[in-house]
């Protein structure tokens, strides 16, 4: 029963440390210099490519000599310290700048400043900035897994919305990559579309693209960008297959009905039928019978559609001829 208050007791003696801090370790005649940062890390946010950004800090002298900085270090060439003073009386305050230019990178970064002093018990002072650099330019979506696609004359689109610097818009795409039935188009000042071709034969999709992008402001100054690449997968194959592979209801009268029956992949349902085609269901399930109403004297061309559970599409071709009564 004896253990729980010598626990306590412990318990207290290391708040009580922590709580005092530095002073704790200063003797109690002291009367040298005390520095103190106000702040310690700094957050420079989201920074492009080249911008430029300033974080400032304070460093306090909170005793009774002056305190004098006698130099700084960063750990990276992209920092630059300036201080607007070398010496603080007690109660004054040393204002440190440090100037950023953001580095080519896509990533969050974290720099470490060190400040050394002239206080015997904070001889080095630890300071932090960070950011998150942007790059160039920045893609909404740089992986894209296409799954199964059926073969078809209509390419796949995928929109990618661009961040670019501040007064730059999409001028151009320079592609630096070699894939065949894939490419990137620009469809407005801050997007693009990648492109992918269904050509008619199986291609399995495992491709990097890398491109650089021409953005001009708005005296027409041309930049390249070079973002992040996009990293591309998927496969192409044929398309489940309708028996009969069209519909041909041939020659019939303007008021005459006629139906022919279909058999569709397993999972399509019919879409939106074309004005003067029925679709009905069949005696089973992928069967369908497709009625033709009366109408018009001419040529008959249509496309029936129908789409799985994931919205893949497929369409058939329906042809007829209606002549006068």
């Amino acid at each position: 029963m004896s253990r729980p208050p010598v626990l306590i007791t412990l318990l207290g003696l290391v708040l009580l440390v922590t709580a005092c801090g530095d002073q704790a370790e200063r003797p109690a005649d002291y009367r040298g210099p005390i520095a103190r940062v106000v702040e310690q890390s700094r957050d420079l946010g989201e920074l492009f490519a080249g911008a430029r950004a300033e974080a400032v800090y304070e460093i306090e002298n909170r005793g009774q000599a002056p305190l004098t900085i006698l130099g700084s270090e960063a750990s990276c060439g992209c920092t630059k310290p300036v201080f607007d003073r070398q010496t603080a009386a007690p109660g004054e305050r040393i204002r440190l700048t440090v100037k950023v230019e953001a580095p080519a990178l896509n990533a969050r970064l974290r720099k470490r400043i060190l400040v050394f002093t002239d206080d015997p018990h904070a001889s080095r002072l630890e300071l932090e900035v960070a950011m998150t650099c942007l790059g160039n330019a920045v893609l909404s979506a740089t992986q894209f897994d296409l799954g199964d696609c059926a073969i078809g004359p209509e390419p796949l689109r995928r929109r990618i919305d661009l961040r670019l610097p501040p007064g730059l818009e999409l001028v151009a795409i320079e592609a630096r990559y070699e894939a065949p039935f894939i490419r990137l188009e620009r469809v407005g000042p801050a997007a693009l579309d990648l492109v992918v071709e269904r050509p008619w034969q199986t291609l399995v999709l495992r491709d990097y693209l890398d491109f650089q992008l021409v953005a001009a402001d708005p005296e027409g100054h041309q930049r390249r960008l070079h973002p992040q690449g996009i990293q591309l997968e998927g496969r192409i194959e044929p398309a489940p297959a309708f028996s009969p592979s069209r519909l041909d209801f041939g020659w019939l009268a303007a008021d005459e009905e006629k139906c022919l029956g279909l058999e569709v992949p397993t999972g399509y349902r019919p879409v939106a039928p074309p004005a003067g085609i029925e679709v009905l269901p069949g005696p089973e399930p992928g069967r369908f019978l497709i009625k033709l109403r009366p109408g018009a004297v001419g040529a008959l061309r249509e496309r029936l559609r129908f789409e799985d559970a994931s919205g893949r599409c497929l369409r058939l071709p329906v042809f007829a001829m209606r002549v006068a009564s």
